[in-house]
């Protein structure tokens, strides 16, 4: 047993890691690529720790101890004025994790509204503007808005969509493949910052906008209509897509981090982190069956020298 932990855990380089009381440990990064389960199975990875001690960023990822599970998706429909007579009591959310706990407070309603401190569960879904958003705080990948007009909501509803199937990411694009040289198109997850062209909804009509693109926060800046389109509309409309070039859609989702969770074998989802300038872990998601170096925790009474048994 020493010896395969021996030969997973030789390394380039050792570090240090700070754990949230402030102690430190060492922490050494594997010089191997593995599966998530493989290094879970043979080296004791970093889980709820949120910073190491580096003097630069390291432009990899690298396996942490946690299994993902997605949220539902969900469509952002626009702002709102919101009355009484559809809105639930508004309960407080934190900064980072409004549409998480938001989604968790309203879990029997069918649509949400957010601020950037509240978060009210809604009847019904209200008649929506989308002129007031803006991203929300500590989370440039959802829209929520200001907490000044406390009746004015980001609206999202839950729509029927429980695509499992598709690969990490916390925004919806669609992109049209041509497959035996039929335009086909199929639903990917990305990561929301990326620069994509969007679909827009004008009325009951679907459109692409424009040449510009567009992280998805700031997409609906490019839809004359700001709204873009949501992915029930898209599948049931015939709409011109370049081949295979994608499109933002109105869908997000939000994951939720298991930290220091036993394998399963049915995990697809698998939590991983980069790390950055100042030493903080920046945590994202790949599928488990990945090959990445892992964040280990160093065990003392092992010494790692390649030279000696």
């Amino acid at each position: 047993m020493v010896m395969v932990l021996l030969k997973l855990l030789i390394i380039g380089f050792s570090i240090n890691v700070y754990y949230s009381k402030g102690e430190i440990a060492n922490t050494i990064i594997t010089k191997n690529s593995y599966t998530w389960t493989e290094a879970k199975h043979n080296c004791t990875m970093i889980g709820r720790e949120n910073h190491v001690n580096i003097s630069s960023s390291i432009d990899r990822e690298f396996w942490i101890d946690a299994i993902v599970t997605y949220s539902p998706w969900i469509e952002y429909l626009g702002c709102s004025r919101v009355t009484d007579e559809i809105a639930e009591t508004p309960k407080y959310v934190t900064s980072g994790q409004q549409i998480k706990q938001c989604l968790h407070i309203c879990t029997d309603y069918h649509s949400i509204g957010i601020q950037q401190g509240r978060c009210a569960c809604l009847k019904g879904v209200p008649p929506t503007s989308g002129d007031s958003d803006t991203e929300c705080e500590e989370d440039a990948n959802g829209l929520c808005v200001d907490t000044n007009d406390l009746g004015i909501y980001a609206v999202y509803s839950k729509p029927v969509f429980f695509r499992y199937d598709i690969r990490p990411g916390n925004c919806l694009s669609v992109v049209k493949n041509d497959i035996g040289g039929k335009g086909v198109n199929s639903y990917e997850a990305i990561h929301c910052d990326q620069h994509l062209h969007q679909v827009c909804q004008i009325g009951h009509n679907l459109d692409t906008a424009g040449t510009d693109k567009n992280v998805w926060s700031q997409s609906l800046s490019s839809c004359s209509s700001r709204t873009r389109a949501q992915y029930s509309m898209v599948l049931n409309q015939t709409i011109h897509l370049r081949t295979g070039e994608h499109y933002w859609l109105a869908n997000i989702r939000r994951p939720t981090f298991h930290v220091y969770s036993d394998p399963e074998p049915k995990s697809k989802y698998c939590g991983s982190a980069r790390i950055s300038s100042n030493g903080r872990l920046i945590r994202s998601v790949a599928q488990c069956d990945k090959r990445l170096p892992a964040l280990c925790l160093a065990r003392p009474k092992f010494v790692l020298n390649p030279d000696k048994d």
